[in-house]
């Protein structure tokens, strides 16, 4: 085992386990050297070093098509060749080949391995992010509030017994849910605020859309955790902001800001907001 800490770094920790733990030997050395070349692939391209990113591409893509572990291999490695074809805006094949990767971490979760659901929630948010991309927003949208409903829904019912390293995948589970939740959330926001920032009415318009269909969302649900109390906060807070502007809404944004257990990503997020909606007063509310 690398020396990993599931605290930390759980979804490398439980990567490793498969690897190491459930793969055979001929299954290990094949994962390696395509989980080796599609890394490459995505480095390059992340650093817009596209043709060297392109040789990767094709060298990963034969790979994949010749190798026998294809659920694994199509889960572990090749999201890296779908943000390759995300770089070089060929939208319609990194969707294609993103739902195909769902497909195969849909058969694995079925198959013994629950921890994967949050690999799938992972990818409808890359889908997510491809159609911010091709400016089809509400498609953008959907997949975003796709990821959020599923995981409280999915928090309900997940179960397992199995153990990873030691670690029992509930734990690996609880502590992968939380940050994922605030990425998504965080990020969504802030796109829509970005992608309008001189257009207060169209801010308005998409946040408010977006914040109204997660406001029947219950994130205390999920646990007893007080952060996931603090998200509902945020959302709720966001609701009105969107549709009012009066002391006691100022008085309730300064209260959450000093909850000890508000994250600060949401925190950026809320100010984010809220400078945008100053620096452009004369326009109207939603």
């Amino acid at each position: 085992m690398k020396s990993l800490s599931h605290l930390t770094a759980p979804y490398d920790f439980f990567v490793d386990f498969v690897a190491e733990e459930v793969f055979d030997h001929h299954q290990r050395q094949e994962y390696k050297t395509i989980n080796d070349c599609c890394g490459n692939c995505f480095i390059f391209a992340k650093k817009d070093a596209l043709d060297k990113a392109n040789g990767y591409f094709e060298e990963s893509v034969y790979l994949f098509e010749t190798c026998q572990n294809k659920h694994w291999i199509s889960a572990l490695c090749m999201p890296n060749i779908s943000y390759y074809e995300y770089r070089t805006s060929n939208y319609e094949l990194a969707i294609k080949h993103t739902n195909q990767i769902i497909g195969s971490l849909k058969y694995l979760q079925k198959n013994h391995y629950p921890y994967l659901f949050f690999s799938e929630i992972q990818q409808h948010q890359n889908i997510g992010r491809i159609y911010f991309s091709m400016d089809m927003l509400s498609l953008a949208m959907d997949e975003c509030v796709y990821c959020l409903s599923s995981i409280v829904e999915h928090s309900k019912i997940f179960q397992s017994n199995n153990m990873i390293y030691g670690v029992p995948e509930r734990e690996l589970y609880n502590l992968t849910r939380y940050p994922m939740t605030i990425q998504i959330l965080s990020e969504t926001c802030n796109k829509l605020i970005s992608r309008h920032q001189n257009d207060l009415a169209q801010i308005q318009y998409w946040l408010a859309d977006f914040i109204r269909q997660i406001l029947v969302l219950d994130f205390t649900s999920v646990s007893a955790d007080p952060r996931y109390k603090a998200i509902d906060m945020f959302i709720g807070l966001m609701a009105e902001l969107l549709t009012n502007d009066d002391g006691e809404l100022q008085e309730n944004v300064l209260l959450f800001a000093k909850d000890p257990y508000a994250d600060k990503t949401l925190l950026k997020t809320l100010f984010k907001y809220i400078n945008s909606a100053v620096q452009l007063p004369n326009q109207l509310s939603i």
